[in-house]
């Protein structure tokens, strides 16, 4: 099994430009020592988070095959690391920060600001690792035991998961 995710978005932006964002959880799908999990099979479950900023409203999270179900909120940490190559030019943090950014400074350091997902320095070269925290629903995809993959490896059935939301705001 394979997972295709989509946000769809009703209203004037597209899913892209919205910042909703569904991706597989990367902390809660591993295996027994402790890799990646890369593949699933019939009746396998892959965890899921749905960031959805306050400007949407969640309508639907709907699955092509299998069952999907909501298992409730996560805060997580994130940090990423930022080349700033221009002052002022904002950049794009991963994830949507559910609080403040710690910037931790290598070598030149500048003023960081923030605005959404966006972050800029006021100084450039600068470098630094932006500590943060997210929240995300999570949700669990759990596919079918019908799952139709054959025996031959590199086969494969995908599996289409789809967040429709509004823009309120």
């Amino acid at each position: 099994m394979s997972l295709v995710t989509r946000v769809v978005v009703f209203g004037s932006v597209d899913g892209e430009a919205s910042g909703v964002q569904l991706f597989a959880d990367a902390l809660t799908n591993v295996n027994s020592d402790g890799t990646p999990k890369t593949e699933y099979y019939p009746g396998d479950s892959v965890n899921l988070l749905l960031i959805v900023p306050d400007t949407y409203k969640l309508l639907a999270v709907k699955s092509t095959d299998g069952s999907i179900v909501a298992t409730g909120s996560v805060t997580r940490t994130e940090v990423d690391r930022i080349l700033f190559t221009e002052k002022g030019i904002q950049q794009q943090l991963s994830q949507l920060p559910a609080g403040s950014v710690t910037p931790g400074w290598y070598g030149a350091s500048g003023v960081l600001t923030v605005d959404g997902q966006q972050v800029a320095a006021n100084a450039a070269p600068c470098i630094a690792d932006l500590a943060y925290s997210y929240q995300a629903e999570r949700y669990q995809l759990t596919a079918p035991a019908s799952l139709a993959i054959g025996a031959e490896d590199g086969d494969d059935w995908p599996i289409g998961v789809v967040a429709y939301v509004e823009k309120i705001k």
